[in-house]
């Protein structure tokens, strides 16, 4: 079985391994549906239109499933949809999977995109380090995720927790959404949530933020924090910087978060394509 040979249905998708306050790992899935592919260039018939997403997710060492499962996803196609399609380059789905005992290893996730009704398929994988972030003396970046920040109607608790309604990471008043694709409006908001391992105990001590360009020059990155928790117990900090993404040039860039002192690759040491699309 080669995932790699199922291009039918074009899709783009991101896991991202969020350490909960228990301190174990919770699959966040995220999906994103190309319009024009899927939609716009399809005479779909008025009605309901259902997807099915398979997900399996193993070690890499040992072929042990650490998860499977079957989400449907239904979308109603009337003109109102098909509006909104045309609006956007994608539709995105983002979903909680259940607190799993991951043991530190390679993971291979595997999520395999189905049209029931023309039988098409098309596949996403990624290998995933899952490591045992105790190992890591100085500390570690455990998650940095570029994403967006919208209001949250219904204030969630003071901790960051992913939502079973929507997908999205809650904090009190905002909710974080992942940004599958990498490509933002240069005057977009934009933001960055971190998952941070401190074993010396929380520090006040904020990353640096920077961009490069074509030009291979970093500019600074006005960031500030959105919200901001830290947990005492598994020694993580967690928390949302909105980024200002305004000084980047058009283009494919690269966004370098990183702890002063962090060397070349250092866990303290992150890196994010950023695609800055013409005005």
């Amino acid at each position: 079985y080669n995932p790699s040979l199922y291009k039918e249905l074009p899709f783009e998708a991101s896991f991202i391994p969020f350490v909960n306050d228990s301190g174990k790992y919770v699959p966040w899935m995220n999906i994103a549906l190309p319009t024009q592919e899927l939609f716009l260039d399809k005479n779909l018939p008025q009605g309901k239109k259902t997807f099915n997403l398979h997900i399996w997710i193993s070690d890499t060492q040992t072929g042990e499933k650490g998860f499977g499962g079957t989400i449907d996803l239904p979308i109603k196609i009337n003109p109102s949809f098909m509006d909104y399609a045309r609006s956007v380059s994608h539709v995105s789905f983002h979903f909680k999977g259940p607190e799993l005992a991951f043991r530190p290893s390679f993971y291979q996730t595997v999520f395999a995109l189905a049209d029931p009704e023309t039988d098409e398929v098309g596949t996403w994988e990624s290998v995933l380090p899952l490591p045992e972030f105790k190992d890591f003396e100085e500390g570690a970046i455990i998650n940095c995720v570029l994403g967006k920040v919208v209001q949250n109607p219904e204030k969630a608790k003071s901790s960051f927790a992913l939502s079973k309604k929507d997908g999205s990471l809650e904090y009190e008043g905002i909710k974080f959404f992942p940004k599958i694709i990498d490509s933002f409006a240069q005057e977009e908001s934009s933001a960055v949530f971190l998952q941070v391992y401190m074993p010396q105990g929380k520090q006040d001590i904020h990353p640096e933020i920077s961009i490069v360009g074509e030009d291979e020059i970093p500019y600074p990155v006005e960031a500030s924090v959105t919200a901001e928790s830290w947990n005492n117990k598994i020694k993580i900090w967690s928390g949302i910087f909105h980024v200002d993404l305004s000084i980047a040039f058009p283009g494919d860039n690269m966004l370098i978060i990183e702890y002063p002192g962090a060397e070349e690759d250092s866990p303290l040491k992150r890196e994010l394509k950023v695609t800055v699309l013409e005005e």
